[in-house]
């Protein structure tokens, strides 16, 4: 049983990870759940491309290409962390000369608190009015912990979360 649980603990450490981390750490767990979901073919620009610091992740869609900027923060976020994930989406657009370039910002907020005692969602209304003015995401990494055990439970599927996404 004692190595069972290492072998889970191990398995399933991104999880933890997606709650507490910041940082590399943090990006390989949102990396990990992504594949977990599905998503074939991510690129981790920190690693392919580390002299250049705008987005995260890259995932090359059937319709675009999402980016992704992930942070891990001891508050909630500021406007600018909000919406940085648009001044990189005009960059794409601009490199692949369309405008199918989709622009998530994922934040692991508050994260020195139990999950359930952090303000959520983290996002003032007027982060969440500008976000659906450009059409950019704005997620948790709690949410993404949740989502999983949804998946799991069947309440929904991988297939509904990636086309959310």
């Amino acid at each position: 049983m004692e190595k069972e649980s290492r072998e889970n603990q191990t398995r399933y450490q991104f999880l933890h990870d997606l709650i507490t981390e910041t940082g590399e750490p943090l990006v390989k767990a949102v990396e990990q759940l992504l594949h977990w979901l599905g998503f074939e073919e991510i690129v981790n620009l920190d690693e392919t491309s580390p002299s250049i610091k705008e987005e995260d992740l890259q995932i090359p869609l059937e319709n675009g290409l999402l980016v992704i900027e992930i942070k891990g923060i001891g508050g909630t976020s500021a406007d600018s962390d909000c919406s940085q994930i648009q001044k990189i989406r005009v960059r794409r657009w601009k490199e692949r000369g369309d405008f199918n370039v989709y622009g998530l910002y994922i934040v692991n907020h508050q994260r020195y608190l139990p999950p359930d005692s952090r303000r959520n969602p983290p996002f003032s209304k007027d982060q969440i009015s500008d976000a659906e003015e450009e059409g950019r995401g704005l997620l948790t990494t709690y949410e993404l912990f949740k989502t999983f055990f949804y998946i799991e439970k069947g309440f929904i599927s991988k297939e509904d979360v990636r086309a959310s996404l």
